[in-house]
């Protein structure tokens, strides 16, 4: 689009933003097909121009929600890992690390969640097992390298990381649906805690 043909509105910086925070506000409200473009646009007091300017369509926002979000899930993949942190040391801060970005796009959650178990309301694939895959992937090599190291004892590692990653999504379940009996960033240690206990070669 031309700088002639873009919209008077798009010279704020912030729409974009605005606009995704709409959404995400109404999605998870609504439901994604409730959702009427007429009505985020005017959340934001812009014009539909706009929003067609920055994503497209609705289609193109609701993409860019579940994208920018799995992003910020994926991106804890890459963190550097600190010199000498052991299995244990590694699982608990990716855990952690995850739980927080959790809470922090808890209303985008609560849209995947809807998409995921309920009707798919008509909204574009994302391929949520995917980003769950590789999340599995990543805690069950890093519970092999511990067996390995001697740190777990030896046993079925795929188990092993069914209790861990248990104790994270029972986190965020409490967070996502009964947030009155959440169990927060230090329930969720001490359950992990109690998991890794349970697999440690260090006696008590």
């Amino acid at each position: 689009m031309s700088e002639a043909a873009r919209p008077a509105e798009t010279l704020d910086s912030s729409v974009r933003q605005r606009l995704l925070r709409a959404a995400s506000d109404l999605f998870a409200q609504k439901g994604y097909a409730a959702t009427t473009v007429r009505e985020i646009v005017a959340a934001v007091g812009v014009t539909k121009p706009v929003l067609y300017y920055y994503f497209g369509s609705k289609e193109g926002l609701y993409l860019e929600l579940m994208q920018s979000t799995s992003q910020s899930f994926l991106k804890l993949l890459d963190e550097p890992v600190p010199a000498g942190a052991t299995a244990s040391q590694r699982i608990k801060r990716l855990g952690e690390l995850a739980f927080q970005v959790f809470c922090e796009h808890l209303q985008t959650m609560k849209i995947m969640h809807a998409i995921y178990y309920g009707p798919p309301q008509g909204a574009p694939f994302v391929d949520f097992d995917a980003l769950h895959q590789r999340f599995q992937d990543e805690v069950l090599r890093l519970v092999q390298e511990g067996m390995a190291g001697g740190e777990f004892r030896v046993g079925d590692a795929e188990v092993m990381t069914w209790a861990l990653l248990g104790a994270e999504h029972l986190a965020m379940q409490f967070e996502l649906c009964m947030p009155e009996r959440r169990m927060g960033l230090e329930g969720l240690r001490r359950a992990t805690d109690l998991v890794l206990e349970g697999i440690s070669t260090a006696k008590a």
